[in-house]
């Protein structure tokens, strides 16, 4: 009898210690995991929030793991969390919440019902980050430049602000021309170069253009205006509802009426550079739209040597929240790094060849792609 409660004990710890223990989950823009980890958090947090007691913000926990899993989902045959659902639950246990107020903004998105449920969220709770970047958003569609910049203050003294990624950003606006329009895609393409701007100050020249802030037509309109372009008059519905051809046709429209240097970050939009192969030249952490040849490299030597600054890849001197994203990004300089070593190279200039060569290896150890660059440069030895 004994023994049998002893194996029932042994088998029972066993499952206990093998339990996901639930832990705070944030977006993928903050950090980022595989997509095993959110399964097990969002499974975690489900149990979480059964139990008498469960506050709203263990729901928040569970409705940012049950999105993220939903927005990694492998195929259409993994679970998809009902998001709806957990809104409603959030609002019913937990009404007039800043927890509350967001989930009913991320429901209801950029509607002007949406909008008023963001701004009740930062209203009653004005220290909660969630809502920084929805609020940065709605500015920029508003050209609301002074909120814009009161909120890039805040980002920055945040404890989760992400030094590696604003340093990434740097070296992107770094990548481009005097007064040039620069094409993002996505938050960390584009939050952290409107707090350089706005903060610090740095390549204000630069006109930021986000490809899904520009798919609205009225702020369309009114920053066509602002970069002297052409307004665009198609719409959505010329494409029949095809959002990734309405949003290429802007982007052509840009390129093609544009007398500001056009650049579109390396980290977006490669359906853009697959149309266009022979027009786009990488000039570090951003490709340089041209219909004449262009000496990139050469551009992209002194942007390197005179403009980045690469201490961050080498050493990390202060803690970074979003380490896991960093290392992600850092991975874009892989194939300027790679163009550069083969310059070097062949051009004969040993000691920068080598330099460039650590670098290579640092990158692609800290992302798992140890082999691939081994095998690029023994091509050159």
């Amino acid at each position: 009898m004994k023994k049998l409660i002893l194996l029932f004990f042994i088998i029972n710890s066993g499952v206990l210690l093998a339990q996901t223990v639930a832990e705070p989950v944030y977006s993928i823009t903050i950090t980022q995991y595989p997509f095993e980890y959110y399964q097990k958090q969002a499974q975690a947090w489900a149990q979480e929030v059964q139990n008498e007691g469960s506050s709203a913000q263990d729901w928040f926990y569970y409705f940012t793991a049950a999105r993220m899993q939903n927005m990694l989902a492998p195929d259409e045959n993994t679970k998809r969390y009902d998001m709806d659902e957990i809104v409603q639950n959030i609002s019913t246990k937990f009404p007039n919440s800043f927890e509350d107020y967001y989930v009913q903004f991320w429901k209801k998105n950029f509607t002007p019902e949406g909008i008023a449920f963001l701004k009740k969220a930062h209203a009653f709770a004005p220290d909660r980050y969630e809502a920084w970047t929805g609020l940065m958003t709605h500015a920029e569609l508003e050209r609301d430049t002074a909120t814009i910049r009161q909120l890039s203050e805040r980002i920055l003294h945040h404890p989760l602000y992400s030094p590696g990624i604003t340093h990434w950003n740097y070296n992107v606006l770094m990548s481009v021309e005097q007064n040039a329009i620069l094409l993002t895609h996505g938050d960390n393409e584009t939050y952290p170069i409107w707090l350089l701007q706005y903060v610090q100050g740095i390549r204000t020249d630069v006109s930021v253009v986000n490809a899904s802030l520009i798919m609205v037509e009225d702020y369309r309109n009114s920053y066509f205006t602002e970069l002297g372009l052409p307004s665009f008059e198609q719409t959505i519905s010329d494409y029949d509802g095809n959002w990734e051809a309405f949003t290429e046709a802007i982007i052509k429209h840009i390129l093609d009426y544009a007398e500001q240097p056009v650049y579109l970050g390396i980290a977006g939009l490669p359906q853009i550079r697959e149309k266009y192969p022979d027009q786009f030249y990488l000039t570090g952490l951003a490709f340089r739209y041209s219909k004449n040849q262009i000496d990139h490299v050469a551009m992209m030597r002194n942007n390197f040597e005179n403009r980045f600054l690469l201490d961050q890849l080498r050493v990390n001197l202060q803690p970074d929240f979003s380490s896991s994203v960093v290392k992600h990004m850092n991975q874009h300089y892989i194939p300027c790094l790679g163009v550069l070593y083969k310059h070097y190279k062949i051009s004969g200039e040993i000691s920068k060849a080598q330099q460039t060569a650590a670098l290579l290896i640092d990158i692609a150890q800290k992302s798992g792609r140890m082999a691939e660059i081994q095998d690029y440069l023994t091509r050159y030895e």
